[in-house]
């Protein structure tokens, strides 16, 4: 049998936060991680129709924050001043009040792969994106309806 569905239940992202090595991120407005899956072709005798492969895969995401203080960018630019890049964690929590519960995801061994100096321009609110790579995660909460 078919669940009705409820408007009411479908995640807010308002009601979304991000720490980063434990530091909450107060000024975050966005967050995405995803997985890359990497294929390859598999031709098969008889088939018209190539298959795939799943050989391995990325983890790549991105921070989105309003720019409040020069923190996380200062502290990416001097690492790579530095030539050292330690790894972080990050934790991202989605409990909307209004859905079945929350859904928590750890990601570990993430690289900043980008960070902006300078950004802005009159009249505008001051927004910045961090993209980042990642060598693992794991749901530490997941939503069940």
């Amino acid at each position: 049998m078919e669940k009705d569905f409820d408007a009411r239940r479908v995640i807010n992202g308002t009601y979304g936060e991000i720490w980063n090595d434990g530091k909450g991120i107060a000024e975050c407005n966005g967050f995405e991680c995803k997985i890359a899956f990497d294929t390859a072709d598999v031709k098969q005798c008889k088939k018209f129709f190539t298959g795939t492969k799943i050989t391995g895969g990325k983890i790549t995401g991105t921070i989105k924050i309003y720019k409040v203080d020069s923190s996380l960018c200062y502290a990416i630019a001097q690492q790579s001043k530095k030539g050292v890049f330690k790894p972080s964690t990050i934790i991202s929590n989605l409990k909307d009040p209004d859905s079945f519960g929350a859904e928590r995801v750890k990601v570990t061994g993430v690289l900043f792969t980008e960070a902006t100096l300078a950004d802005w321009a009159a009249g505008n609110i001051g927004e910045q994106s961090y993209p980042f790579t990642a060598t693992d995660f794991e749901f530490l909460d997941k939503i069940s309806a």
